[in-house]
C-alpha cells in the first residue's frame, strides 16, 4: 500500500525508519558501549532491544521537530534560520528527552524480571544521544534538499517547455496567415488553368501543414526531417514564383543534427518578403551546413524592394530565443552589399550543452 510522502519531508520515510533503527540497534552497543556481537547471546539481544527503543524515541522526536519547524519556515530563504532554531531546540531538549527515556527503561526493569545488564556512563549517554540525533537530522536534511533540487529542475524544465511551446505557437501564427493567403490565391489561379497541377499543389500544401501540426509538441526536430519538408515548402513557393525563385538545399548533412522546427521556412519566407522575386531578377536562396563549426546557414542575394517592407525583427528574435534553450551558440546574422545570411546552431542533444 503506497502512502503519499509528507510534504514537509519530501519522501515516504517508513522504510528508512525501520531499517535505520535496526542498523542503529546493532551499532550502538558495539561502537558506543564497546560490546561484542559474538557470541550473540541473551545479553547482546537485550541491549539491541534497548538501543532500538532509545534510537526510535530520538528518531521520532527529531522527526517531529523537523516537520514542526518546516511548517513554520517553509521557504528556502528561511532554511538557515530554521536550522539554527532546530539546532538550539534539540541541544536544549534532547537531554530532557533522554532522561524521560532512561526513566521509562528503569521502570521497565524495576517492574519486570529482566536484569539491567549494562548502565552506560552519563558522558556515553550524552554522546550517543547527540550522535544518533545528528545522523537522523542529516538524513532528513540531505533527502529534503535533494528532493527540492529535483523539484526545482522539473519546474524549470516545465517553464522552459511551456515557454518554448508558446514561442513555437507564435512562430506558427506568424507563418500561417501570409503563407495560407498566398497559397490559396495560387491554388485559385491553378484550378481553372491546370486541374492536375492544382491537385499536386494542394497535396504538397497538405503535407506541409500536416508537418506543421504534427510537430506541435516538439521543441527540436531532426535536420533530415526539417529539410525534407523545406523541399515541399520550396515547391509550393516555386509554383507561385516559377523561375523567379531558386532554392538550393545541401546534398549531404550531419544525420545526427537537429534544429528547431520551422526555422528554415521562416528564414526563406523572410528572404522572399524583403526582396524582389521575378524572372528577370531571380532570388536565389541557398541552404548549407558546416559540420566543423556546427551551423546551418540560409543565405540569399539582396535585391531590395522599391517599397521596403517594414520588419519587426520578431522572426529572428523568436529563433534566437528558442535556440538559446538548447545551445550556448548564438545565431549569426551577416549582411554585405550583395548577400544576406543567417546561421543557426545545429543541435546534437535534447538539452542545453
Amino acid at each position: 500500500m503506497n502512502q503519499k510522502p509528507c510534504p514537509y519531508l519530501g519522501f515516504d520515510d517508513r522504510k528508512y525508519i525501520f531499517f535505520g533503527l535496526v542498523i542503529l540497534s546493532i551499532l550502538i552497543p558495539i561502537f558506543f558501549f564497546q560490546r561484542s556481537i559474538f557470541p550473540l547471546g541473551e545479553f547482546f539481544l537485550e541491549e539491541m532491544a534497548e538501543s532500538f527503543y532509545f534510537a526510535g524515541a530520538y528518531w521520532l522526536y527529531c522527526r517531529f521537530i523537523i516537520i514542526l519547524l518546516r511548517k513554520r519556515f517553509d521557504g528556502f530563504n528561511q532554511s538557515v534560520k530554521r536550522l539554527w532554531i532546530q539546532m538550539g531546540i534539540l541541544i536544549i531538549t534532547l537531554p530532557i528527552i533522554g532522561a524521560l527515556i532512561s526513566g521509562s527503561v528503569f521502570l521497565f526493569y524495576h517492574f519486570t524480571s529482566f536484569e539491567d545488564h549494562f548502565e552506560p556512563s552519563h558522558l556515553q549517554s550524552i554522546f550517543t544521544t547527540y550522535t544518533v540525533s545528528l545522523v537522523v537530522i542529516l538524513l532528513y536534511e540531505i533527502i529534503y534538499y535533494v528532493h527540492k533540487y529535483k523539484e526545482a529542475i522539473i519546474e524549470k524544465k516545465n517553464i522552459e517547455h511551456e515557454h518554448t511551446k508558446g514561442q513555437l505557437e507564435n512562430l506558427r501564427n506568424q507563418i500561417n496567415p501570409h503563407f495560407l493567403f498566398n497559397s490559396m490565391n495560387t491554388l485559385m489561379n491553378l484550378i481553372p488553368m491546370n486541374p492536375d497541377r492544382a491537385t499536386n499543389y494542394l497535396s504538397k500544401l497538405s503535407k506541409f501543414y500536416r508537418y506543421t501540426v504534427s510537430n506541435k509538441d516538439e521543441a527540436i526536430v531532426p535536420l533530415t526531417e526539417e529539410l525534407e519538408h523545406v523541399k515541399i515548402y520550396a515547391d509550393i513557393l516555386q509554383e507561385r514564383f516559377q523561375e523567379g525563385l531558386i532554392i538550393r538545399t545541401p546534398e549531404s548533412i550531419p544525420h545526427s543534427a537537429k534544429v528547431i522546427p520551422l526555422c528554415l521556412q521562416l528564414l526563406i519566407e523572410n528572404a522572399v518578403k524583403h526582396n524582389v522575386v521575378g524572372r528577370k531578377k531571380p532570388l536565389t536562396i541557398s541552404i548549407s551546413t558546416d559540420k566543423k563549426v556546427g551551423f546551418l546557414t540560409v543565405s540569399n542575394n539582396i535585391q531590395k524592394r522599391i517599397q521596403e517592407v517594414k520588419s519587426t525583427g520578431l522572426g529572428l528574435k523568436n529563433i534566437k530565443d528558442r535556440v538559446a534553450y538548447f545551445s550556448k551558440k548564438e545565431i549569426i546574422i551577416t549582411e554585405t552589399e550583395s548577400n544576406f545570411s543567417v546561421s543557426v546552431p545545429l543541435i546534437y542533444s535534447d538539452y542545453k550543452i
